[in-house]
């Protein structure tokens, strides 16, 4: 059984990447977050700096099997 629904899935997706526009495309990964019935979704992308580093940013959506987001952290 999936942890979310393809439709609700996808509108969390447009949601964060709204917010995130530089990880706009990237399939979340999707896991149980704790005990509790909350989701965690992580997306990860990677750019290219101008000096020639490689950056990583990762965003974590931390939401409710309908669809609620309740916290969205970013790390770089």
């Amino acid at each position: 059984m999936a942890l979310l629904e393809p439709e609700v899935l996808q509108k969390i997706n447009r949601k964060v990447y709204q917010r995130f526009p530089a990880v706009k495309g990237v399939k979340p990964s999707v896991r149980r977050a704790g005990h509790n019935d909350l989701v965690r979704l992580t997306y990860t992308t990677r750019a290219q700096t101008a000096d020639g580093f490689t950056l990583t940013q990762r965003v974590q959506a931390l939401v409710t099997p309908t669809g609620k987001i309740v916290k969205m952290t970013t790390v770089r």
